[in-house]
């Protein structure tokens, strides 16, 4: 008996081609290239693309291609590939190299050779059955009809909840709403005008002075003498009549062709008032702009100018001016040690003093002037600020005495002081003259 895979009578042959196991029983698989199996096992060294398995037997694993199932497909979407070439095999309603499209509008099926019915009310069909996909609120095999009244939504499988029996319910979106036409809880008042759809939440575009809108589907309705979709448009020259049909042909002395009546005595209360107000309507709307905006310009420049003015104001009003500081009395100051520091501007505060009475303030800045730039160091280096009087008046009720700050030996510099001539502004003073007493007197006007 001959060994597995060997035959003849001595087993000196290899099993016939094709053939293998005990006594060559065994029938190979076809293998790649043709190559025979292995003689004793049946196997091949070598299988076909998009086979594996010992005796090739199986075809590649989901995802996997080509010669030892080695390749990957590449299709999109995880659309499964041919197992001998790769290709890939689009699902119903995909098309592509890689079946990365769906099928275009109006086909479907496998590699969307079929074509779809017509669909109405904006229906799609569907790319892998064919079928009409209804928008909601709509239905039927090509969406031909609207839901029916209680219903609503996609297919129209929703019920509607509305309170009043009066309230229809839309079958788009299931909100509870009165008729095209009416308002209210319980829908009982008409649209009000320049309204109109259901619940009245429409506003007609029809103009007013020329047209009717319907409250019930917002339409226009032009009166005589009047066309166009919202009637804003007048009869041509020569035409009248419900949207401008009739002709007026050539009309009789001393009338005019109206756009309402058609040939009328020009005069009459009614002849030729259609066009004027139109076309006074038409100017109107054009000619307020201009006006309006230099109103507008006019506002703001008054406001611009407003705050200009008070700003300066206030600037003015409150100038910073310097402080100056009046030290009534001098306790302690010594005649040879002078407060070089201290300044008393008479223009601002002074004090004086009334047959010896107590001292006041008197603050009538405005009542002083000044005069003309003097040197307040006399020739004479003690001479004092008593020696200079203003004009005293002639009413003896008003003339005061009023007595300096300091006597003329307080006022004279101590020895060591340096003489330097200081200017000062200072009002108009009179000087007495130098051989006069000392008595006191007035030391400012």
């Amino acid at each position: 008996m001959c060994a597995d895979g060997y035959t003849g009578a001595k087993c000196e042959n290899n099993c016939p081609e094709g053939r293998f196991g005990p006594k060559c029983s065994g029938k190979c698989v076809d293998c790649a290239d043709r190559e025979s199996c292995n003689l004793i096992t049946g196997e091949c060294s070598k299988c076909p693309p998009g086979m594996m398995g010992i005796l090739c037997e199986q075809s590649c694993l989901a995802g996997t291609w080509g010669e030892g199932c080695k390749e990957t497909c590449d299709c999109a979407l995880g659309h499964a590939c041919n197992n001998v070439d790769g290709t890939c095999e689009c699902s119903t309603g995909h098309a592509g190299k890689k079946c990365e499209d769906e099928c275009p509008a109006g086909t479907w099926g496998s590699k969307c050779s079929q074509k779809c019915r017509a669909c109405k009310n904006n229906g799609i069909c569907s790319p892998i059955n064919g079928e009409c996909q209804c928008p909601p609120g709509f239905q039927g095999e090509s969406c031909q009809m609207r839901c029916s009244v209680g219903q609503w939504g996609t297919d129209c499988m929703n019920n509607c909840t509305c309170a009043s029996d009066r309230k229809q319910c839309d079958p788009v979106n299931g909100h509870c709403q009165c008729a095209s036409g009416l308002q209210g809880n319980l829908c009982q008042d008409y649209c009000e005008l320049g309204f109109w759809g259901p619940d009245c939440i429409n506003q007609c575009k029809c103009k007013s002075l020329s047209s009717t809108c319907s409250a019930t589907t917002g339409e226009c309705t032009c009166k005589p003498g009047y066309f166009g979709e919202v009637c804003d448009k007048i009869c041509p020259e020569g035409q009248f009549g419900d949207y401008c049909k009739q002709s007026c042909g050539e009309c009789d002395e001393g009338m005019i062709c109206d756009p309402v009546v058609g040939c009328c005595l020009e005069g009459e209360s009614f002849c030729g008032i259609a066009r004027a107000e139109f076309v006074k309507a038409s100017r109107g709307g054009v000619a307020w702009w201009p006006f309006l905006l230099l109103a507008f310009t006019v506002i703001l420049f008054a406001f611009g100018f407003v705050a200009y003015y008070r700003s300066k104001w206030l600037k003015e009003k409150d100038p910073d001016l310097p402080t100056v500081t009046f030290h009534p009395e001098h306790q302690g100051f010594a005649v040879d040690e002078p407060d070089h520091n201290e300044f008393n501007n008479p223009l601002y505060n002074r004090k004086s003093v009334v047959d010896g009475g107590p001292a006041k303030t008197e603050k009538d800045l405005e009542a002083l002037k000044l005069g003309p730039r003097v040197n307040l160091r006399p020739q004479n280096e003690y001479e004092s600020l008593d020696q200079f009087q203003d004009i005293p008046s002639t009413s003896s009720a008003t003339s005061e005495c009023r007595q300096p700050l300091l006597s003329s030996d307080e006022r004279r510099p101590a020895s060591g002081d340096s003489e330097e001539n200081h200017d000062y502004e200072v009002p108009d003073y009179k000087r007495k003259s130098q051989e006069s007493d000392d008595r006191p007197g007035n030391l400012y006007s």
